[in-house]
């Protein structure tokens, strides 16, 4: 029983991690050679 309490512990506190974005260190990848070209989507 108490490895089943660990184990539900474990999973419970692994699930809470936050993560975080990098906004500031963007950079292009190359893969489009003329970023110029790209426009917003239209609505669907």
């Amino acid at each position: 029983m108490k490895i089943l309490t660990v184990l539900i512990a474990a999973l419970i506190l692994s699930s809470c991690s936050s993560t975080h974005q990098t906004r500031d260190i963007f950079k292009p990848s190359g893969f489009l050679k003329d970023y110029s070209k790209l426009r917003p989507g239209k609505e669907d």
